[in-house]
């Protein structure tokens, strides 16, 4: 452990190299603009607590090792409200005068933001390969507080003085956060030293820690490419119109058969399917007398995350970066058909008028995207599917994964699809996606082909079960997350002006 630790000791004076930290230290920004790169971080810093909440963690701790690392992870949980009380004092809600479908598409479809959603999946990637061996998530997770120590060690004097010439405090950059990154997991020091590592797991942490610089080189090249375009000229993202490029159609039919041995499969999919149809979300929405717009509007903010992140799930999860065999490269293809509706979600989400009834600032929206306690299910949820994707990578089960989730989405897309049609004719609008109509009509033949190479395909017996795991697991937080939008919807929980 030693020599890793001597090893990560070398990342750290090279980190503080970055350019980065002299370009904001220079006088190229004014002092009073010298943080405003912080929304380029958003994403990274408020998706951190779930990686400490729901990936760093051994679930069920069973040495001094693991609780540790355990510890170390329940402390930085709460650095994101930090970071959001520090976005709220440098003013930059003023500043950017986002609305919440810009921190929408600032968070899940603009192009600065997409390393970051990859680096993400990349973190969970960390907690799969290094098979959960304390010693080496110890090793990866201490380069992870080497960069945090150099990047507040470079950041927080600057910081300092900016919140003393404006009377504030910054909690997050300043000082008080610095006092907590000395560069090392906390309560660490004097315990993993001296561990001896076989010559197998010296191997596999040291690729993990390089992985993890390399993360991290890749975010502050980010920040430094938004404090170049946007802090030097004090300006803001703006987001861009919609392109319509495509036309965009309802699912018109499924497969219906399959091979022998997936019948149980199907089964227990069709079973589950069923069960869901009759879910007491969907009587109330059909039955409710609030107006259609509204009743849609009442629990949409609850799907963000869910529909946002499904892209970054088929692309950086079950797409294989270099396919071997001819089932990888089509599975490749469904997952670039199934990943191209995002951003028709947020089409709808500006046709619901959603701006302005809920009238959220950015700050608002990362608040509630990231630290409601309704939106934690649907992270923790996201999170446990990217895990099992990446645990199991044969591609008989990563079709299965994705293809409950679509056939999920159909049947909510049918359960919805006679209230939405009603909203769109009494209010002149159009809810392409709350529809179904979010596959390219150009794609369907293939998509369809796909699926039937995949239900003929001859299942062994470790995969079935894998596969029934998965199915239960899925339609349980399914059902879960259809009580909340009972819940959200029947008791107005988001204060909607329901016209009765």
């Amino acid at each position: 452990m030693r020599e890793i630790l001597d090893k990560i000791d070398d990342m750290k004076r090279e980190a503080h190299k970055h350019p980065l930290f002299s370009f904001i230290e220079s006088d190229m920004i004014p002092e009073n603009r010298k943080l405003h790169f912080i929304p380029s971080m958003a994403y990274f810093i408020m998706s951190f607590r779930d990686l400490n909440k729901w990936i760093f963690p051994f679930e069920e701790p069973k040495n001094l090792f693991e609780k540790i690392i355990n510890r170390a992870a329940l402390e930085d949980q709460t650095h994101s409200r930090l970071f959001l009380e520090d976005w709220r004092k440098l003013r930059l809600d003023d500043h950017l005068a986002w609305k919440a479908s810009d921190m929408i598409y600032w968070l899940f479809l603009s192009p600065e933001m997409e390393c970051f959603r990859q680096y993400g999946i990349d973190f969970m990637k960390l907690c799969v390969d290094d098979g959960d061996n304390a010693d080496v998530r110890f090793a990866h997770c201490e380069v992870t507080e080497t960069y945090g120590n150099v990047f507040f060690s470079r950041i927080a004097p600057i910081a300092e003085i900016i919140a003393k010439n404006n009377n504030m405090t910054l909690r997050y950059f300043g000082k008080f956060h610095l006092a907590l990154e000395n560069g090392h997991v906390v309560e660490s020091e004097g315990v993993f030293e001296n561990k001896q590592l076989t010559d197998d797991e010296r191997q596999l942490a040291n690729t993990l820690c390089k992985k993890t610089g390399a993360i991290f080189d890749g975010m502050r090249d980010a920040w430094l490419n938004y404090a170049k375009k946007y802090v030097a000229s004090n300006t803001a993202p703006i987001t861009p119109d919609f392109d319509r490029q495509h036309d965009f159609s309802p699912r018109s039919s499924r497969i219906n058969t399959c091979s022998i041995s997936q019948e149980i499969i199907q089964q227990a999919v069709t079973e589950h399917l069923q069960k869901t149809k009759n879910h007491e979300f969907f009587k109330w929405l059909h039955k409710s007398d609030i107006d259609s717009l509204q009743k849609i509007q009442s629990f949409i903010p609850l799907w963000i995350f869910s529909i946002m992140e499904y892209r970054d799930l088929n692309k950086y999860v079950f797409n294989y970066q270099s396919p071997n065999n001819n089932e990888e490269i089509l599975l490749n293809k469904y997952v670039s058909i199934s990943s191209q509706s995002s951003a028709l979600f947020l089409e709808d989400w500006k046709s619901l008028n959603l701006d302005d009834v809920l009238r959220w600032t950015a700050s608002d929206t990362l608040e509630f995207i990231f630290l409601h306690p309704a939106m934690d299910f649907h992270r923790k949820t996201h999170i446990a599917f990217c895990l099992e994707g990446l645990r199991h990578t044969n591609p008989n089960i990563r079709f299965w994964f994705m293809n409950i989730i679509e056939l999920a989405n159909d049947l909510f897309s049918d359960g919805l699809s006679s209230v939405v049609r009603k909203a769109e004719q009494e209010n002149s609008v159009i809810l392409d996606y709350l529809a179904g109509r979010h596959y390219f009509k150009n794609t369907e033949n293939e998509k369809t082909c796909i699926e039937q190479y995949f239900y003929n395909k001859n299942l062994n017996d470790a995969q079935i079960p894998v596969i029934l795991k998965f199915i239960e697991s899925f339609f349980n937080a399914l059902n879960e997350s259809l009580n909340l939008f009972l819940y959200f919807g029947r008791d107005n929980l988001f204060a909607i002006r329901y016209n009765l």
